[in-house]
């Protein structure tokens, strides 16, 4: 979630090899059939009639970006980002730097993936973006791998496909290792939260544990498992029992993100954070026989300005 002035930008980034629609869509449902808006739901419908099924075999499709995240957050600009990284293409030939780059230039032009944000340190022309970033949900990021990659590479052999993508989700892959560590060193106190997946996912007769809660969390971040399997993670529809974990954080990212941005913004400036209001005061008259001390009343303004700062005075015994 990124703040621009007078905005706030709630972006959605899919997976690797990940549909741009489909990745978000729950189907589920519906007792009352709606009037089909679309082509594909007129089509989808008279199928239905044809077969002799009842409106309460009616699916709906939810995309929660959309339908869920529109109405909690009215002030707020809700995008989806997809990018070309099907490494069943033969056409698709690119890296994780690639697609993290292209995110950074699609955002700065219409004014975050973590690899997206460790660029991002480095690169000035992205720094204003990252300082706006006030908070981070992920969804079973494999920031350790994932031992699945390995069905996927073989299959990519098979069919004699590009393996860049593939490889870089390996588990304990040196790459992807380095890359989590230098987002954590670059991000460690920010807003962020983890959530993974609690059941495995079924393939026909074999079941697999996709990203695992090791792999899908960041040292000193918060984890919160959703009852679901990895497909499952970026998936909800009406009533979501997983929904309701997730809406919580992303509120809290919205109430705070404003202050959050601005105290990094005038930090990254040179200016002090906002400091909090005095809980008491004590007043106290000033010495008419006070003697000014200038140099030193001045050092101490300079060290004690700063929010939350400590100075120690040292003298001889009996001086005051």
């Amino acid at each position: 979630m990124t703040l621009a002035p007078e905005h706030i930008n709630i972006i959605a980034v899919q997976g690797l090899g990940a549909h741009p629609y489909y990745t978000w869509v729950k189907k589920e449902p519906t007792i009352n059939n709606p009037k089909p808006k679309s082509f594909r739901d007129k089509i989808s419908r008279r199928v239905r009639k044809s077969q002799g099924k009842g409106s309460q075999d009616v699916l709906q499709e939810i995309m929660w970006p959309r339908d869920l995240l529109v109405p909690a957050f009215k002030n707020a600009r809700v995008a989806t980002y997809s990018y070309k990284s099907d490494w069943k293409d033969t056409n698709i030939k690119t890296s994780l730097r690639q697609c993290a780059e292209q995110l950074l230039n699609v955002l700065v032009q219409h004014r975050q993936d973590a690899d997206a944000l460790v660029i991002a340190v480095h690169q000035q022309a992205f720094k204003a973006l990252r300082l706006s970033v006030a908070g981070i949900v992920f969804l079973g990021a494999p920031f350790q791998g994932s031992d699945a990659a390995i069905y996927g590479k073989w299959l990519a052999q098979l069919g004699r496909l590009d393996m860049t993508l593939i490889k870089s989700l390996e588990k304990d892959n040196p790459a992807l290792h380095a890359l989590s560590s230098d987002f954590w060193h670059s991000y460690n106190d920010w807003d962020i939260v983890c959530f993974y997946e609690n059941k495995d996912a079924e393939y026909g007769p074999w079941k697999t544990r996709v990203v695992t809660a090791q792999s899908a969390s960041l040292l000193g971040k918060r984890m919160i498992f959703l009852d679901t399997d990895h497909s499952g993670l970026n998936k909800f529809g009406i009533d979501d029992e997983n929904f309701a974990l997730i809406l919580p954080e992303i509120q809290r990212m919205v109430k705070e993100g404003a202050s959050v941005v601005r105290n990094r913004l005038r930090k990254d400036a040179g200016r002090p954070e906002t400091p909090p209001n005095p809980s008491s005061n004590i007043p106290f008259r000033r010495d008419p026989d006070f003697v000014d001390r200038g140099t030193i009343l001045d050092q101490l303004h300079q060290k004690c300005i700063s929010p939350a700062s400590r100075t120690a005075l040292v003298g001889l015994g009996g001086v005051g």
